[in-house]
C-alpha cells in the first residue's frame, strides 16, 4: 500500500510557561485516501495521470499464441494437397 506522509507540528506551553515543547505529530494516509480527499475535477486529473504511468511503465501481460486463423483454408484442403498449400501460403505471404 502507497502512503503519504502528514506531519503537524504543534507547540505546547509548559504550565502557563513560554519554555514548552514542540510535539511533532506524524501520520499516514494512504494514496487512495489522499485521492478521495481532493475535489472531483482534481480527482479525474489523479486517475489521468495514473492510467498515463501505467500504460508507460506497466509490464503488458503475455498472451499466448492463439490460433484464430485455425481451420480458415479447410474449404481448400480437397484442392491441395498439405504441402502445395503451404507451398502457396508462402507464396501470398512474399508478394
Amino acid at each position: 500500500m502507497n502512503y503519504g506522509l502528514t506531519i503537524g507540528i504543534s507547540f505546547v506551553l509548559l504550565g502557563g510557561f513560554a519554555d514548552g515543547i514542540i510535539r511533532v505529530v506524524i501520520r499516514m494516509i494512504s494514496l487512495e485516501q489522499m485521492i478521495r480527499d481532493l475535489p472531483p475535477e482534481a480527482q479525474k486529473a489523479a486517475r489521468e495521470f495514473v492510467e498515463y504511468l501505467h500504460s508507460k511503465y506497466a509490464t503488458p501481460k503475455r498472451v499466448g499464441l492463439q490460433f484464430k486463423w485455425e481451420g480458415a483454408l479447410v474449404h481448400l484442403r480437397d484442392q491441395y494437397p498439405s504441402v502445395e498449400l503451404q507451398h502457396e501460403i508462402l507464396k501470398e505471404w512474399n508478394d
